[in-house]
């Protein structure tokens, strides 16, 4: 079948060039309908986890409700390998390397009519597989001597373990690391492990008496530190509600309290009675108002949220419609405007461009109440609203403190909380020492377990602590001065 081009071929210059053109815009046209339907799916994306996304923009992608790039024609794009590359595949192993050799024989007939089966040559097929978890009992013999001159006993020592300890330190630390940051409950530690849990719960008081003074290095590295994020979460003591879990949190600190109580005395033990040094980012809470008078940054996702389920609400509402988005659109640029590469004079020219913005909506005339309420927010505390303008180091959400306790929902989803007032101070040290070291090394349990070996050796309880913990890093605070009571902070054993 000839095609318009080679049937052109038999009509007049002008007309060959018409009939050209028009299978040239034609063509166009196709590709120009593909990219508008690529743009109307991206804008139905990002319109959707705008109003649906608990914290907008800055949502990470695996909260999104809907990825973005999911229309056809993102779909149809030629993936893999650019020609060349050596590519990031599993790595066949040579047969005599394989720890283990097993063969599953083809059947000897056809399963559908039974005839013999003819041979060929078999395939070799490499799966890896892990052995299920489980403890080994290592029985010591303890060799003993006496001296008769000295009139001493001497015994040889058990390396990694400490005095009376039915576990080695390795597996005090993996079920630290398995109970504090993989949120598994006493039960399940002792199914896996087949270890009482009576006795996992007495080995994990004993870890949190030993790293009692890592704690106190761990809140004076948070006072120190430039921002601090702080937040709070119910979590209930034996069925009990009233119950709460404070986060305090720095780049690479986690600091934990577990009180009876949400006032602000909690904060005021974490802040002490010190001159305030750098910048607190927090939601609007006032349990931390008095314990805290430097500066204060409230969180922008809070507000975002609280505007985004008014025009949920009442989607009509031509008020409404007119100022929460422009609003919400300020403050998704304020909290991602960290994230930009920018050089210092383009990162205070765009902040200085979004606050003057925020600013003008926030004093603009509104007559619904709640939006009042809203622009209240910015007019009454504006020395704790632009903070973030400062710098990128400055975050004008709270992100970092609500993913810190996020840990603890969970944890209080599986364990339904505590079960004993008495536990509270053990799942304090021991969750703060271990987030924090999970935050600095990339294998907190085996950390922890050398530092219990020093432990064992030297029965200094300091020298766990400058093991994981080595100094305070910024040396602002006088070492001098005790950073809290004992009575307020630590438990009665670690006093």
């Amino acid at each position: 079948m000839r095609t318009e081009r080679q049937s052109a071929g038999c009509l007049c210059p002008k007309h060959a060039r018409a009939i050209g053109r028009m299978a040239e815009l034609e063509e166009e046209n196709v590709r120009l309908k593909a990219r508008v339907a690529h743009l109307e799916s991206r804008l139905r994306t990002e319109v959707r986890n705008a109003r649906e996304a608990p914290f907008g923009e800055n949502t990470p992608s695996s909260k999104l409700n809907f990825k973005k790039d999911s229309d056809e024609a993102a779909r149809v794009r030629q993936g893999g390998a650019k020609p060349g590359h050596d590519g990031h595949g599993r790595k066949r192993v040579a047969p005599e390397e394989a720890d283990e050799t097993r063969e599953a024989p083809a059947p000897s007939a056809c399963p559908d009519c039974g005839r013999p089966l003819l041979r060929v040559a078999p395939e070799s097929r490499e799966v890896r597989d892990i052995p299920p978890p489980r403890f080994r009992t290592v029985r010591w013999t303890v060799g003993r001597g006496f001296c008769p001159h000295c009139r001493k006993a001497f015994s040889g020592t058990v390396t990694g373990v400490l005095p009376r300890f039915a576990a080695t330190n390795r597996a005090i630390a993996q079920n630290a690391a398995d109970r504090y940051l993989h949120r598994m409950t006493v039960g399940t530690i002792s199914r896996r492990t087949g270890m009482n849990a009576s006795t996992i719960i007495k080995e994990d008081e004993a870890l949190a008496d030993i790293l009692g003074p890592c704690v106190h290095r761990l809140r004076r590295e948070y006072l120190e530190a430039d921002t601090k994020h702080a937040d709070e979460t119910g979590w209930p003591c034996n069925g009990a509600h009233g119950q709460y879990a404070y986060g305090f949190f720095a780049e690479d600190v986690a600091l934990y309290r577990f009180r009876k109580t949400r006032k602000g005395e909690v904060a005021a033990g974490v802040f002490g009675a010190r001159e305030p040094h750098g910048v607190l980012v927090t939601d609007r809470y006032t349990g931390y108002d008095r314990p805290w008078s430097g500066d204060r940054q409230y969180c922008y996702a809070h507000i975002l949220r609280k505007l985004l389920r008014l025009l949920k609400k009442e989607p009509d509402n031509k008020e409404y419609q007119a100022f929460v988005p422009p609003m919400a659109e300020q403050l998704r640029a304020a909290m991602a405007l960290r994230s930009k590469d920018l050089p210092p004079e383009g990162f205070a020219r765009e902040a200085e461009a979004i606050k003057s913005k925020i600013v003008g909506l926030a004093n603009r005339s509104a007559k619904d109440p709640a939006l009042q309420n809203v622009q209240n927010i910015f007019r009454e505390h504006a020395d704790r609203m632009y903070h973030w303008a400062r710098g990128p180091d400055i975050p004008a959400d709270n992100n970092r403190a609500e993913r810190g306790v996020r840990g603890l929902v969970i944890a209080r989803k599986t364990s339904f909380g505590g079960q004993s007032e008495g536990a509270l101070w053990v799942r304090e040290f021991n969750q703060s020492v271990m987030e924090t070291l999970a935050m600095r090394c990339a294998d907190p349990a085996g950390k922890l377990a050398r530092a219990l070996d020093i432990y064992a050796a030297t029965g200094n309880k300091s020298d766990v602590r400058e093991f994981l913990f080595p100094k305070s890093r910024t040396g602002r605070l006088d070492r001098a001065e005790p950073l809290c009571q004992p009575s307020e902070f630590l438990h009665p054993a670690v006093q």
